[in-house]
């Protein structure tokens, strides 16, 4: 019975943990042939919803194996099988496969609840001082949205970052009290994030902001469609009354520093004949540019220099939003 399993787990895994029928926003969402092929529970442990599925039939290892992984993709959830019993051979293969499987009163393998488990254990010893560049090109997207709801799948697609990266970045700004989630969706387990307040997503947020340039280099010339955007003072003088630099200065995203191969000039050079600046950025500006210049956030953090004129030019460039506050000698 499923007492029994629960019994079973909660003497070996989480006191806590919790089986009851599986929503039917999850199986109804599932082709037939996936549906009736297991009975269907939800199984809350060590804090996560996992999906508990006991086969109907006798299936091979590979069968069960592809099944799973269909549901997984499907639904956004981690999978278990729950085997009455299973052969040696069903038992050596699943391990090997790192397939999740509890026989109960026998044998016990959860993969991904131990990298759980490990993930918070080294989260808790490791205090976010400063964002990764993925997290901080999150922050500031959700910053300058105009919308205060988002999921992860809008986030991989408007940024074209990989969902290891999204999903990080999101609980990092979770983990900072500047998100919350639901969960929603057809299947009733997507997450929806909802952003604080601007104003005060970015006053506790500011303080994770990190320096995004890696590098800078200088260029003869600027080669055309590499995906960079007008940044550094160039950006701020045509954005300001501030007056225009004497160097042009771009920003491109580090990962495309080979694009500029054949232009590249010394320092010496550059300042000599008034040839280009470009800041090799942490992450990709061009994703948060408007009108082709570098977004006013990441400029600031940026800037190549700093004195009273260009100042008073970042107050005028930041004076329309009502989220930001004159502080410079802060960042």
């Amino acid at each position: 019975s499923m007492e029994k399993v629960k019994q079973y787990l909660t003497e070996y895994i989480d006191e806590r943990a919790e089986i009851r029928e599986c929503p039917e926003g999850i199986t109804n969402s599932m082709p037939l042939v996936l549906k009736v092929a297991f009975d269907w529970y939800e199984l809350t442990i060590m804090g996560e919803k996992v999906l508990l599925l006991k086969p109907v039939q006798k299936q091979t290892v590979y069968r069960l194996k592809n099944w799973t992984e269909q549901i997984e993709k499907s639904c956004g959830m981690n999978t278990i099988l729950l085997m009455e019993d299973a052969t040696p051979y069903m038992i050596k293969k699943m391990l090997s496969d790192r397939m999740a499987f509890v026989i109960p009163g026998k044998q016990i393998s959860i993969p991904f609840l131990i990298m759980m488990i490990k993930t918070e254990k080294k989260r808790e010893h490791k205090a976010i001082k400063k964002f990764s560049p993925s997290t901080q090109l999150i922050f500031l997207y959700i910053l300058y949205s105009e919308w205060d709801i988002f999921t992860m799948e809008e986030l991989e697609a408007a940024l074209d970052i990989s969902k290891m990266s999204a999903q990080r970045g999101l609980a990092e700004l979770e983990e900072l009290g500047l998100l919350s989630h639901k969960t929603g969706g057809k299947t009733g387990r997507k997450k929806v994030f909802e952003r604080a307040a601007r104003k005060d997503f970015y006053e506790e947020g500011r303080a994770y902001l990190d320096n995004p340039v890696r590098d800078t280099v200088y260029v003869s010339s600027m080669p055309e469609a590499i995906g960079s955007v007008t940044g550094d003072l160039s950006a701020l003088s045509a954005q300001t009354m501030l007056g225009e630099p004497v160097q042009k200065h771009y920003a491109l995203w580090n990962r495309y520093r080979s694009r500029l191969d054949g232009y590249l000039v010394t320092e010496e050079q550059a300042a000599e004949e008034k040839l280009p600046a470009v800041q090799l950025m942490k992450y990709d500006v061009e994703k948060l540019s408007r009108n082709h210049f570098v977004d006013p956030v990441t400029l600031i953090l940026g800037l190549s220099e700093m004195d009273e004129r260009i100042e008073m030019a970042v107050d005028e460039l930041m004076d329309k939003y009502d989220w930001y506050e004159s502080e410079v000698d802060k960042w």
